[in-house]
């Protein structure tokens, strides 16, 4: 149990990492900024970890089809669940993982279940009012 839920643990990290990154990204599309720039003070300073360099890229390119970190949607789900369920026997509130959760559940919804969870970009997209539907640049060509 204590390696399902460390595993888990890392997995809610990298899901909150991934949907902090997607909102930030459209965000700064929205505000007429240069995603690429963007990436680079991002990933220049505080968070030049590989998990934000890496997913930063995926989203930067809208690579969305190029699985990393082994995990597709559904198995990300399966560990996000774990760790709401030991959140729910700790009796510790986990507010983003339920939020990711949630994300990734819609995108499977939508028959997007085989993308990288960096595809998260596209949902927060969606959800900011952004047409991504069939986009293979979700900037538009403006980066």
């Amino acid at each position: 149990m204590a390696v399902e839920r460390r595993r888990g643990g890392i997995s809610r990290i990298l899901g909150g990492a991934i949907q902090s990154m997607a909102e930030a990204f459209v965000m700064v599309h929205k505000a007429g900024g240069d995603v690429s720039q963007f990436r680079e003070i991002v990933t220049g300073g505080l968070f030049s970890g590989t998990a934000h360099t890496t997913y930063s890229g995926l989203i930067e390119a809208g690579r969305f089809d190029q699985v990393g970190f082994a995990v597709e949607l559904e198995l990300a789900v399966k560990d996000i669940e774990l760790v709401l369920a030991a959140g729910r026997d700790l009796a510790v509130p986990l507010l983003t993982a339920a939020l990711v959760r949630n994300r990734l559940l819609s995108m499977m919804a939508q028959g997007e279940g085989g993308l990288d969870w960096a595809a998260l970009v596209r949902e927060q997209g969606k959800a900011s009012g952004l047409n991504v539907d069939g986009q293979e640049n979700l900037w538009g060509g403006r980066q």
